[in-house]
Parts: C-alpha cells; structure tokens; sequence
C-alpha cells in the first residue's frame, strides 16, 4: 500500500472522528418528534456526472414524480447549478411539485481535491447560480459525499444552513456555527448504488431500505436515503422505488421530510 494511500486514510479517519465526537456531544434535535424521520433525496446530476446519463435521468426524474405526487412523498433534489440553468423547466417543475433544490456543486466537480480558493469560487458559483434562477437554496450535498471541513467553512460562510454527507451518526447536528449561521451536518445512511456495486435485484436492495428504516425505528435515529435518477431508469427498479414510497407513506410514525423540512422543525423545537 503506498504512503499516499496510507495518508488518505488516516486524514479521513480523523476527519470523521472528529464529524462524530461533534455528533455525540450534542443532543439529539429530533428526540421531541414523536415519529422517526427518514429523508429521501435525489443527486440530480445528467451528464454532468458522466457521458449517457441525461436521457435516462431526465426520463426517469418525470416518472418519479408522478410516484412521490400519487404517495405523498416529498423529497430534496440534489442539483448540479450548471445543469440547473441548462434545464429550467425541469427544476421549476420539481419545485413546483413541492420539493426541495439543494445545490450538488457548481458543475459536478468533487471538491476534495480543490485549494480553498477553488472550493471557495465553486461554492460560490453555484449559490449565485441558483439565486439568479430564483431558489433560495439552503442546502448542499458534495459530489461522491467527498468533503472536508474546509469546505464545511465555505458552506457556512455563504449561509447554507446544511449540508448532507456520508455517515453513521445516529442524528443531524450542528457541525459548524458563527453568530448569524448554524450548520447543520444531515447524515446520509443508505442509497442505491447496490445497484452499481454489489450487483444486488430489485427486491433485494427494497428489503436493504426497509431494514435500514426499522432500524431507525427501533434506535429511535434519523435516515437519509438517497437515490440517482439514471440509476433508476428500468422498470423493475422504478417499480421498486415505488413500493419502498408506498411503504413509507403507509408507515403511521415515520415522518419523510425533506432535508430543509428537517431542519426548519429542529430549529423551531
């Protein structure tokens, strides 16, 4: 194993570490909701997350409407800025539908890598992008969930009020503040890149997402599931999302909200 790979690993082991002792050392902001809250949320990407995806996703992101609208389920798009203002009227419908638009970058671009400067005009762009298209965008989730606290600074300095990552914490919590702005770190605990990864059916990755959220409801936690639209661009698999919704909505103490929801009804608590 090389000394680069060695470095990588460690940094982002402290780096989580450090994500979960800020979790612990706060209280569950969620404790006083009688209902185990379970987010669903798009990375709305097209092409910009690789060649041969804009049909698919655009395609699929229609049908997906129509199933959230016939359950009653709203959700957080995830949307690259460029792709925003290639397709306005595609995003001013998923707003229209009563759903959330959260910044996924400027162009798709994973920030990681980037100095501070250029995670600065990245985060910068693409929240000038979405006010020009007239979104009051509250919330970002990075391309690949790969972040540091660098650009959890740049977040919190433009006003974003969350953003959304990879994580094992068991609820939201603040993971940066200033006078006039919390942060609040929303974890991510499941998607469906089973799909890509593992191989796994339909059915099988259904029965993944059904087991996550009651388990969150056994250890009274938060759930964020995510899913890509192009990923899901088959029969059987929209079939599937389908009855993972009606499943939800059918759930009498499970709340599905999307990320800025959340955080409205945790501030107000």
């Amino acid at each position: 194993m090389s000394i680069t790979r060695i470095t990588k690993g460690i940094k982002r082991r402290l780096k989580n570490n450090k994500a979960n002792k800020l979790c612990r050392l706060q209280k569950n902001p969620l404790a006083t909701i009688n209902k185990t809250v379970v987010t669903t949320f798009y990375d709305f990407e097209a092409d910009y997350a690789g060649t041969g995806k804009q049909q698919p996703c655009f395609a699929t992101v229609a049908r997906i409407l129509d199933i959230e609208k016939k359950h009653g389920i709203h959700s957080t798009y995830n949307t690259v800025a460029k792709l925003a203002h290639d397709i306005p009227d595609i995003v001013k419908e998923i707003h229209h539908r009563g759903h959330e638009i959260a910044s996924h970058s400027y162009d798709h671009t994973v920030l990681l890598p980037l100095s501070r400067q250029q995670k600065k005009h990245n985060v910068e762009s693409a929240k000038q992008m979405f006010d020009a298209l007239g979104y009051s965008n509250i919330g970002h989730r990075s391309p690949q969930s790969a972040w540091d606290f660098t650009l959890v600074k740049q977040l919190s300095e433009n006003n974003y009020r969350w953003n959304a990552e990879n994580g094992s914490e068991p609820y939201p919590y603040i993971i940066h503040q200033t006078e006039t702005n919390k942060l609040w770190r929303m974890p991510v605990r499941d998607d469906d890149w089973y799909y890509v990864r593992d191989k796994m059916q339909p059915k099988q990755v259904l029965q993944k997402w059904i087991s996550l959220v009651q388990q969150a409801r056994e250890t009274q936690s938060y759930t964020a599931i995510g899913f890509h639209p192009w990923l899901q661009a088959s029969e059987d698999k929209l079939v599937v999302l389908e009855e993972f919704f009606a499943w939800l909505a059918g759930q009498d103490d499970i709340a599905v909200m999307p990320f800025g929801e959340v955080v409205n009804a945790m501030e107000s608590q």
